[in-house]
């Protein structure tokens, strides 16, 4: 269960720790809940969340995240629709798939799995490429259009949204007290981390080893 706290955004650092505390709140052994170690985390945390909420979450427009995965559903969508007809061969327009399926090879089938910054650097060039003259006929000769469209403009929304947020981010590190509150909910987390780390073989241990360590995944992700 490693992961480096320091990489993490403001608000994922504050998701992954509300949800270390609660989960291990609702253990059903005591020596878990009154853990000396989950205390000074629940304590450090919720200075920290008073400082950030003022900052991070002060209702800048859709979250981060949610947007993410509108624009990758809908490169998903594309991209399945292309892959299926263009091995229809008897299908009208099945060469139009087959020339884009190898535009999106390109630049990834998977880019929907890439972080935030590779991701939107790959979907740009591949946007770029599909809005060519011969590529939009293509598109409008599989009724791909509004679809593409809307494509583009998720991926533009996105990118407002992610450099609000990265905004919120940089005036948070020039906040003193934020930044010695965030280093503590480090300390705190990861030491809390590392004793249910240590305590995995102990049967009371494992059940919540396992929930926090899908926890730390998905924040690295």
């Amino acid at each position: 269960m490693k992961i480096y706290l320091r990489k993490l955004s403001t608000k994922d650092l504050a998701i992954l720790a509300q949800r270390v505390i609660e989960s291990s709140k609702q253990s059903e052994f005591e020596e878990v809940k009154n853990h000396l170690f989950l205390s000074k985390l629940d304590t450090s945390y919720q200075e920290y969340y008073k400082v950030i909420s003022k900052i991070s979450f002060s209702g800048k427009g859709v979250d981060v995240l949610q947007v993410d995965r509108q624009r990758d559903a809908i490169f998903r969508i594309i991209k399945n629709f292309l892959v299926a007809y263009s091995k229809m061969t008897l299908m009208p327009h099945q060469t139009d798939a087959v020339a884009l399926l190898k535009e999106f090879k390109i630049y990834g089938l998977a880019l929907d799995k890439l972080n935030y910054g590779e991701q939107t650097i790959q979907l740009d060039k591949l946007i770029e490429a599909l809005s060519s003259a011969e590529n939009q006929t293509r598109i409008e000769n599989l009724s791909l259009k509004s679809t593409f469209e809307e494509l583009k403009k998720v991926e533009q929304t996105f990118k407002e949204i992610y450099e609000e947020q990265a905004q919120s981010n940089s005036e948070l590190r020039k906040t003193k007290s934020a930044s010695e509150l965030r280093k503590d909910v480090e300390k705190d987390l990861k030491r809390f981390l590392n004793l249910v780390t240590s305590m995995y073989e102990t049967q009371q241990w494992t059940t919540l080893y396992n929930k926090l360590n899908e926890f730390v995944k998905a924040a690295k992700k």
